[in-house]
């Protein structure tokens, strides 16, 4: 295992628990490695800080696994992290349905994330992305990984079944790889289900309001985004609903903005439903996949669903005005990197305006920004654009974050990325 020093500046942030050491922060050679292999980070007196992964080719030059050698970097050491991951959820009473089992650093296990997805079937689908040369090289045997992981799931109680009902959803595809010098590589399925069943599978998703029932989602495991559903937002929609104001009239419309394949709109309608409102849902989205898979989620609880495809960034100005009671606006991440912000800053202005134009007077509304290169700050900057372009005087009720299976470290902010804020209009007169 090769010796990398670290600089005195570098040692100060990451002795105050910053989980990465940058190129300019390393004084040792680092080319003599091949990405992904072990390092042993020291300071200038000599004394190891930790044990990581290092690229010499990337900007992160060293990730860290463990602050000190007391364990092997092995099959059995990934599996007993992601057992001190499913603790943690557990704890929080998250793990009876689908949730965020592994959220990279935030669980010691950087470059990795993995979503447990459990259908009515009583299987259990775990997707993961593989997004670092360290996790591709070190997590090279996965199914023994999650055998033994499993087992010590059923030894503890936890919320977990036996391997003969689990599947591996494998993925390289994630343009974040790039970064790292890494090819994008087809997806791999280890396990019970197929690729082909998984590209329409049924999942259960905890109820917002009522995190005891579950409502079923379908979705696409294999080609849809990221992990194929985006289970961070489940307390934005918690925080969307409970303060959500009494409606008298016996209709609500909803806009859902950038809607995928339906969470919030279905979430809502559910509840809405449940308190005697129909409900008539409007739908946006490019994809035409994933506007089928949420008319099929929400149409059990709308009286009318209606899917538009379209470019919503550029079509937006297109959306009806003082239409709708609640608006969702959650685009994908419209920053990419730091050289994009204003273009994506004006793109998040530029759909935020049509949101609050779309809403009407006493309605309620929802944005959120999940581009790390867009600071609450930033976001507030827009909303505050928006609502002076449109007129519309907005009253901000809360302020929502990533759930809590997205664990944030206060020493690393590059893990806390989702905001959002929730407002109501102000009734004319």
């Amino acid at each position: 295992m090769e010796t990398w020093d670290i600089s005195p500046r570098g040692e100060k942030r990451f002795n105050e628990g910053h989980p990465w050491v940058f190129s300019n922060e390393i004084t040792s050679p680092i080319k003599k490695i091949q990405p992904g292999e072990l390092v042993r980070l020291t300071n200038s007196k000599g004394r190891t800080l930790a044990v990581g992964y290092g690229n010499p080719h990337s900007l992160i030059a060293f990730r860290c696994l463990q602050r000190s050698e007391a364990s092997e970097i092995n099959t059995s050491w990934f599996a007993t992290q992601i057992v001190k991951a499913a603790n943690v959820r557990n704890q929080l009473q998250l793990t009876k349905y689908s949730h965020r089992l592994v959220f990279s650093e935030a669980d010691q296990l950087p470059g990795l994330i993995i979503d447990c997805f459990k259908t009515p079937q009583s299987q259990q689908v775990f997707v993961l992305e593989i997004l670092t040369a360290g996790m591709e090289r070190l997590l090279d045997n996965l199914p023994q990984v999650f055998e033994i992981f499993l087992k010590e799931c059923l030894k503890q109680n936890l919320n977990y079944y036996p391997w003969e009902k689990t599947t591996l959803v494998i993925k390289r595809d994630n343009s974040f790889r790039k970064m790292e010098n890494m090819e994008l590589r087809e997806i791999e399925v280890v396990g019970e289900l197929t690729a082909e069943q998984l590209q329409s599978v049924s999942i259960m998703v905890a109820q917002s309001m009522h995190p005891r029932d579950y409502i079923v989602f379908h979705t696409d495991l294999i080609h849809g985004q990221k992990t194929g559903f985006f289970l961070d937002q489940r307390s934005n929609v918690e925080l969307l609903l409970h303060n959500l104001p009494l409606l008298s009239q016996p209709t609500v419309r909803i806009l859902d903005l950038f809607c995928y394949v339906g969470q919030w709109g279905t979430q809502i309608a559910k509840y809405l439903k449940d308190k005697g409102h129909q409900v008539e849902l409007t739908s946006a989205d490019s994809s035409q996949k994933a506007l089928d898979l949420c008319v099929k989620n929400a149409s059990p609880y709308c009286q009318k669903v209606s899917a538009l495809k379209m470019d919503i960034v550029e079509k937006c100005s297109e959306l009806p005005t003082q239409t709708y009671d609640i608006v969702i606006c959650d685009p994908p991440a419209l920053i990419k990197a730091k050289k994009d912000f204003e273009a994506g800053k004006f793109a998040y202005t530029k759909v935020n305006t049509a949101a609050m134009r779309a809403l009407k007077p006493g309605g309620m509304m929802i944005s959120c920004s999940c581009s790390q290169h867009l600071s609450d700050l930033d976001l507030i900057d827009v909303l505050t654009t928006s609502a002076y372009k449109t007129q519309q005087k907005m009253i901000w009720l809360a302020k929502g974050q990533q759930g809590p299976d997205h664990p944030m470290l206060m020493e690393f902010p590059q893990g806390t990325y989702l905001n959002s804020w929730l407002g109501l209009a102000k009734s004319e007169g």
